[in-house]
This record gives C-alpha cells, structure tokens and sequence, in this order.
C-alpha cells in the first residue's frame, strides 16, 4: 500500500507544473545561521524569520513568523501590489514576477527567485527557460545570476549558503511531440558567481528527481522512477500492487562538486521519503534508513512508513493509528510522538510548519521542534488560512 500510494501521488503530480517533494529543500550550509526548507511546490521557502511566497498576483511577500505581519517586497509605498491584467499590462510594483515564481527565498540578506519568462518564439523550446535572479529585499536592483534552458518542469529545490540548486523534468521536445521516457536532471548554480554545474540527464519512464539535500561534498538527490510505462489496464487487476511494486525503482544519487560526477550509492525498489544530514529514509517493506557515508542500511519497525528525516533522527508514521512517531539514531529506540492530526509542510531550525483542518477550513501553523520531537504537546500556532 505504501508504494502504490507514493506511485498515485507522484503521477498525479508530474502531470502538474512545479511539483516537488514536501520535505525537499534542507539547507547544508547556513542562510543567516537559518535553515531554507521549501515547500512540496517550489512556490515558498520557510526559516525561522518567516515565509518567501508569491501571492495569486505573482507579487513576492514576506510573512513575519513572529509579528504575524506580511509584506510586499516592494519598495513602493503607496504601491498597491498588483499583478499583470487588462487594465495592469505592464506591472510597477517592485515584488512583481512574470510568468511562474519557484523557489523565493532571503539569503543573506538578499532575496533569490528562479521564473519563467515571457519569451516570444514559436517554438517549444521557450518552454524549458528559467532565469534565477538576485535583488534586494525591496524587489529592486534585481540582476539575472543565471539561465537555464531544459527546465521544462520544476521538480524540487534546495539553498546552502553557496548554492540554489533546481530539479526539473521535460515531456516534450522543442517541437512539441510527447518524449518517450522523461529526462530529468539537477542544475546547481554558485548564488556568486553564477557558474552552473549540471548532472547528466536521466532518461527514465516516470522519472522524478527530488530531496535535494547539500553536503560537504556536493549534493545528493533521489530518482525515481519506473522500469517501464505503468500499464493502467492492470489497474483493476488482483496483481495490480504486485505488478507496481515490480517495476517502481529509486535510485540515490551523490554529485560531487569536485569532479562534476554523479555516482549513484543505492538502488533498489521503492521510494525516498527524505534526504538529509547524513541519510536517506527509505520507504520500502519497512522504512529504511541509509548512511549516506557508508552506505549502510537499517531497517526500522515493519508498522511504520517513512515521513521525514531531521538532525536527531527519522520522523515515521503510523498508518493504521495514525500517529508520528521518532526514531532517535543516537539510542536507536522509536518513540510515539502524537496523533497525526497535521501534515508536516516544513522543518526549520526550531520549528515545524504544519497544514491541519479545523472547522472545514485548512491552515497553515506552526509547532515547537523540540517539544514535537520530544513527545509532548505541542500547541499548533494558527499563523493564516489556506
């Protein structure tokens, strides 16, 4: 049920554009001595200061974790943030963003974004172009750092303090016509210099590469993929799940910053719930816990499936109760945690962001670290409707 349930959902997201992991998007290196944690879009960027997002009207704002207050990023103050429409063709306020916004997010006390920009050609090819911009954190005195051109797709993203790096996918070619398998591939551009290191391109049916996650050597990604197209007219079949688990593969993939080589460190059927300080929890029969130094694997509890790795340990879920639950790498034990009664949109330094229900409306919230790792009761802080 596991991997049909990861299968369903990530064919339903590589239909849509800008889909990513949840949990992609951990920062290796420092950002203001803050951790950068992406959402499951690509569209915001989390820390312990607040929220990077863009609004409906593409327009850059800032939400105060703190203060509950947002802000246009615009330098403009009697501007009235509007986006592009016919009677605003040609937007002025600073916070603007043409085409679609991924990845916002202060660094340093700069704002980074990557978008997609109105390129006038008759071609496909137009398509693949993502520009990764600089400014301040105003909006203004923006300065393209780099370009990208095969970027059809963007599947996940993630900061450190050198690096911004973007996976994308392409279904298409330059003329438009359905490719047979999917091509994927990750682009890590130096924020300084604007240098572009780019993987090799996997071609694979269903290919999605996500947990983006920086190390000391370079960065580390998950692909996923299956061995052939999924063939829905078994849909309905009694071997449906086994024909599924079969043919769905992961592969663990290591790019080192020294040599620009990829090497893939694991492979084998299943899923990547997460990557990141040190490990990639693997969702199979049981979750597994891979070091990615040695290479070695820990299964876990059989009840459990994967969720999320933070700096202590793996978080797990418990399907059947449906509660979280810690499994601390120091002690090796696994503790209940709480009821799951919240999807966990990111982990920062101190804080987890959540999305609950409550009275048929959902939320964005905020939980303490500390006091949802250790066990108790942390209180959910409402921060705004969703």
């Amino acid at each position: 049920m596991k991997i049909k349930s990861f299968l369903l959902i990530s064919i339903s997201a590589l239909l849509l554009t800008s889909c990513a992991s949840d949990k992609d998007g951990k920062s290796g290196g420092t950002a203001d001595d803050l951790t950068i944690s992406m959402d499951f879009t690509s569209s915001s960027s989390y820390s312990d200061k607040g929220i990077v997002y863009t609004n409906e009207d593409n327009i850059l704002y800032f939400y105060d974790v703190s203060s509950g207050y947002e802000t246009a990023l615009c330098s403009k103050p009697n501007c009235k943030h509007e986006g592009a429409s016919v009677s605003n063709p040609d937007p002025t306020c600073d916070g603007y963003v043409e085409g679609q916004c991924f990845s916002p997010a202060i660094i340093n006390d700069k704002l980074y974004f990557l978008y997609t920009p109105e390129i006038m050609d008759e071609s496909y090819s137009g398509f693949g172009t993502k520009v990764f911009c600089q400014a301040d954190t105003d909006g203004t005195g923006r300065k393209e750092i780099a370009r990208l051109n095969d970027a059809q797709t963007i599947a996940a993203s993630a900061y450190s303090d050198k690096y911004y790096a973007c996976a994308y996918y392409k279904d298409f070619d330059e003329h438009g016509n359905d490719l047979e398998k999917r091509v994927c591939a990750v682009s890590v551009i130096n924020i300084k210099t604007g240098d572009v290191y780019t993987t090799p391109y996997y071609e694979e049916y269903q290919g999605i590469i996500r947990n983006l996650s920086f190390d000391d050597s370079g960065l580390v990604f998950a692909l996923s993929y299956t061995t052939e197209n999924i063939d829905f007219s078994k849909q309905n079949d009694d071997g449906f799940q086994s024909y599924i688990d079969s043919i769905s593969k992961c592969d663990i993939i290591r790019f080192n910053f020294s040599d620009k080589k990829s090497e893939t460190i694991y492979s084998d059927n299943g899923a990547c719930a997460d990557i990141g300080f040190g490990y990639a929890l693997l969702d199979k029969e049981t979750p597994v816990l891979f070091d990615l130094t040695s290479c070695e694997e820990t299964p876990l509890d059989y009840k459990y499936s994967s969720y999320v790795m933070t700096e202590k340990g793996a978080v797990l879920l418990d399907n059947q109760d449906m509660t979280y639950a810690f499994y601390d790498i120091a002690s090796g034990e696994i503790s209940v945690l709480s009821k799951a009664e919240m999807s966990i949109d990111a982990i920062t330094d101190s804080y987890i962001f959540v999305i609950y229900n409550q009275d048929n409306d959902t939320f964005l919230g905020i939980m303490d670290k500390g006091d949802f790792l250790s066990g108790n009761n942390s209180e959910i802080k409402k921060l705004k409707a969703l």
